[in-house]
């Protein structure tokens, strides 16, 4: 399937309120074989509601039109679900369309320049499709008609050992004419110029439509277009009274209640040393989840109250303490110097607060990580906020690193208890670098810091029961490498269900 980065072209002069036809996609046709076959398998009738021509191997545009029944809906699913194992995708379905099982398959894989590239297939199968009538003449029919699977008439297509089903050609040409009023496609124009070439076709849309003389189709759909549908409309799927309207909202608003389940987004923790590359990862996570229309919140640390707090207490400590004499300040011994501006304080505070061998560093280290915990419970309140909004939260710093980062002591009883505290998270990436190579880019740690940071950061994991959900990510390759094995992993949780 085609990657879906797509690059803005100018429109050509002197055309610049056509839209410009896409390019054919020619690589989905083993995807969309196998969904007709499985689909037929379960027993679900697909109908493409446009842009059917070139199926089952060249697509249009880079997504599928279909038409689904309410009854249909989970074999539908079931069967997305199954090629895209087979043919290793993942499957997301976008929450936000409320009449339609909107899902999106795609495969993230490396590019030889070393980014990554997205092959993605869009599904939009509705299961009721809104059909406006501004110029209907009674006031009720004047807001969209929903058009269903059972009422919409189809037929049967086999091509190349490919079966599916198509619209009638007059209820094509009416689906047609709805999405040419909507977004002006040529490539819509020309289908429906396609379909006039039918006589039997020709003559009902001029005789009920009222156009008995000159072109049926301007160059672009105009006003007096919709009077022309309104009419064929009452005449192919009857006049809309007042009950029929009632019973069309009735049956959309059952239709949004298929697989309208209450689920949180997604919370992705993200654990390592500094400088093995958590910001660039979680940055390209976000990029492109953003690519696919996912809400996407990335968050640094999930402390942020009462850090914010502590480093300014200590900073107010440090200005006082700073007006001492010189002499005095001498009888500190080795304190660190610290800046006076709060912001370079709280990153000089954090590297700087190295062991002294002093009891009362354990003790204050030991507060310190209490603190920590009940910060992260408070962040976790703000991503979860997020969560219920749809928004996938991608947290930078993982939540369990507060036991090993800032050169905190391990305090293996403590660990035992506050880990369990800390929110679990849908999954963990725990980003894996050679010590060796990460030692070259920062000459302040040793290998075996490195080292030691990971096997803390996996006996915390054992402490707070989530070994489960960490899975390790090689960070030794290129970037695109790291995305394309990142993703399937934040993906997976937003695979739909089949309705009920």
């Amino acid at each position: 399937m085609a990657a879906t980065a797509q690059t803005a072209t100018a429109p050509a002069p002197g055309r610049l309120d056509q839209p410009r036809r896409p390019s054919p996609v020619t690589d989905a046709g083993p995807f969309v074989r196998r969904l007709f076959a499985l689909a037929e398998e379960e027993g679900a009738r697909l109908v493409v509601l446009r842009h059917h021509h070139g199926l089952p191997d060249v697509l249009t545009k880079r997504d599928l039109s279909l038409l689904v029944d309410r009854a249909d809906a989970g074999a539908f699913v079931r069967a997305v679900r199954r090629v895209a194992e087979e043919q290793g995708y993942v499957v997301v379905r976008n929450p936000r369309r409320l009449n339609a099982l909107a899902l999106t398959v795609l495969r993230h894989e490396p590019a030889p320049d070393g980014t990554c590239r997205a092959r993605t297939l869009t599904l939009d199968a509705r299961l009721d499709d809104a059909y406006p009538l501004p110029a209907a003449p009674a006031p009720w029919s004047r807001r969209p008609v929903r058009l269903v699977a059972d009422r919409l008439r189809t037929r049967p297509v086999t091509r190349e050992g490919c079966r599916f089903h198509v619209p009638d050609p007059r209820d094509e040409f009416l689906v047609l004419m709805k999405h040419w009023r909507r977004k002006g496609d040529p490539t819509t124009r020309d289908e429906l110029e396609d379909l006039l070439r039918s006589s039997a076709l020709e003559s009902w849309v001029r005789e009920v439509g009222g156009r008995p003389r000159g072109p049926v189709l301007g160059e672009r759909y105009e006003n007096a277009d919709d009077a022309l549908v309104a009419r064929l409309v009452d005449d192919r799927w009857g006049p809309f009274t007042p009950t029929r309207r009632a019973a069309d909202l009735l049956r959309a608003a059952r239709n949004r209640l298929v697989g309208r389940r209450p689920r949180l987004a997604p919370i992705v923790y993200l654990g390592g040393p500094d400088g093995c590359g958590k910001s660039t990862i979680a940055d390209a996570v976000a990029r492109a989840l953003g690519a696919q229309r996912i809400p996407c919140t990335p968050l640094y640390s999930l402390k942020k109250y009462l850090r914010w707090v502590t480093h300014r207490l200590a900073w107010l400590k440090h200005r006082v303490g700073g007006r001492r004499e010189p002499a005095a300040r001498a009888d500190a011994g080795d304190a660190p110097e610290f800046s006076d501006d709060f912001r370079t304080f709280r990153m000089e505070h954090d590297h700087a607060d190295r062991d002294t061998g002093r009891r009362a560093w354990r003790v204050r280290k030991w507060f310190a990580l209490v603190v920590g915990v009940a910060d992260i419970v408070l962040g976790w309140t703000l991503a979860l906020g997020y969560r219920l909004r749809g928004r996938v939260v991608v947290v930078e710093t993982s939540p369990y690193e507060v036991f090993v980062k800032y050169h905190m002591p391990e305090f293996p009883r403590t660990e035992a208890v506050l880990a369990r505290l800390i929110p679990k998270p849908t999954c963990g990436l725990l980003v894996r670098v050679d010590p060796e190579r990460l030692v070259a880019r920062k000459a302040e740690l040793s290998a075996d810091e490195v080292r030691d940071y990971y096997a803390r950061l996996e006996r915390v994991h054992a402490r707070g029961r989530v070994a489960e959900r960490f899975t390790d990510l090689d960070n030794d390759g290129t970037p695109g490498e790291a995305l394309a094995a990142a993703m399937p992993l934040v993906l997976a949780p937003l695979a739909p269900e089949p309705p009920r």
